[in-house]
């Protein structure tokens, strides 16, 4: 029987010291996944913002682009630009058609940093004016001068009630905002 008893009061203090040691060490373990999940969190949320600080003048600078891209191919102001005196309106129109396509293709890298809306606005802004332009060549009989060309676009720029740009460049400060 002493054997018996032995083993009882061994018994007695190690099942509950293996209890207390299993949970113990279950807690350490639990605690250790803890520092470590909120250590990565951390590391995370600082390349994270990191990003943010390096992305943040770069979409700046791109939506800056787009809005002088959208004042530049704006009829009103490319017109002025590059109509010269003694041109034919198919002269004018060349320069004008040239001249957004080329502003375009300048300013295409601009869309990786502003939203998908953004881009479209100005895609379909730029779009849009290449439409009056186009509107207003055929308008005119074939001996016109630039400057009835001149004309004829801002004609229907009067009708319609603002540039093509106006809209897209409106909706990318409004974004912009955002960042700010």
């Amino acid at each position: 029987m002493d054997w018996i008893e032995s083993l009882t009061n061994v018994l007695m203090f190690a099942i509950p010291a293996g209890i207390f040691s299993w949970t113990a060490l279950i807690m350490w373990k639990k605690y250790l996944e803890y520092v470590f999940k909120k250590h990565e969190v951390g590391q995370v949320l600082r390349t994270k913002n990191a990003s943010f600080k390096t992305l943040l003048p770069l979409k700046m600078q791109s939506y800056e682009r787009i809005v002088l891209f959208l004042e530049r191919i704006a009829p009103e102001n490319l017109i002025i630009r590059v109509h010269e005196n003694g041109m034919t309106a198919k002269q004018l129109h060349k320069k004008l058609i040239d001249g957004i396509q080329q502003e375009y293709e300048h300013n295409l890298s601009q869309q990786v940093y502003v939203s998908i809306k953004g881009w479209e606005l100005a895609r379909t802004a730029k779009d849009d004016t290449l439409h009056i332009v186009n509107l207003g060549i055929n308008n005119l009989p074939e001996k016109a001068t630039g400057l009835d060309l001149s004309q004829e676009i801002f004609k229907t720029l009067s009708k319609l009630g603002k540039s093509p740009s106006a809209p897209a460049i409106d909706a990318l400060k409004r974004e912009l905002k955002q960042y700010v």
